[in-house]
């Protein structure tokens, strides 16, 4: 329904000066300004600002990612800045890799899910209740976050792993099934899905 919406006459002057931000995963800045101008000059063009926030909105802590836009004046920037910090953090990316950013920052919570699901079942199916495994779980997730802030992902599992122990078991698991592999796969894919 873009080209439907912002072809309609009068679009092009509502927005005169203005900021529009789309949210509109894989469309380009530059084709919202075609469709809006169609290739016709205004003495006041708006500033096209493509923006990304994820799910986490909803509780305010979205990860928007914002693409970089050197012509975006210092109000326009501050006002953008303002909506999307009053649901979360932000983060400006360039252009080239924005639906990298993208598909981490909109997409990973999916990812995550699906891998805290087979992380459940194996808890059920070893006598935990559910909702107690989704309890600890969470916590387990939260202080999870929290060191991550400060410690690389694979220092923190070598960090957990001691020799012999349960953890390097369950690791090597995963790493015989390549799912560390399946998991960089799965965004590969995604970017190139949102990029064609």
């Amino acid at each position: 329904m873009t080209e439907a919406i912002l072809g309609e006459d009068g679009v092009k002057d509502a927005v005169a000066g203005k900021a529009v931000i789309s949210i509109m995963g894989g469309i380009l800045p530059s084709k919202i300004d075609e469709i809006i101008y169609k290739d016709s000059h205004h003495s006041q063009k708006a500033s096209i600002i493509r923006a990304m926030p994820n799910l986490g909105a909803q509780v305010g802590a979205s990860m928007t990612i914002i693409e970089d836009n050197p012509s975006l004046s210092a109000e326009h920037h501050a006002a953008v800045m303002w909506i999307f910090e009053s649901i979360g953090a932000v983060k400006f990316l360039d252009a080239k890799v924005f639906d990298a950013g993208t598909l981490l920052a909109g997409s990973s919570m999916a990812l995550f899910s699906l891998a805290l699901d087979g992380i459940l079942d194996g808890c059920v199916m070893k006598g935990l209740r559910r909702s107690e495994a989704m309890e600890m779980a969470i916590q387990s997730i939260h202080g999870m976050t929290e060191l991550f802030h400060k410690e690389h992902p694979a220092l923190l599992r070598e960090s957990i792993s001691s020799p012999g122990g349960s953890t390097i078991s369950s690791l090597q698991t995963l790493e015989v099934a390549g799912v560390r592999w399946s998991f960089a796969r799965a965004m590969v894919d995604g970017i190139d899905h949102l990029q064609n």
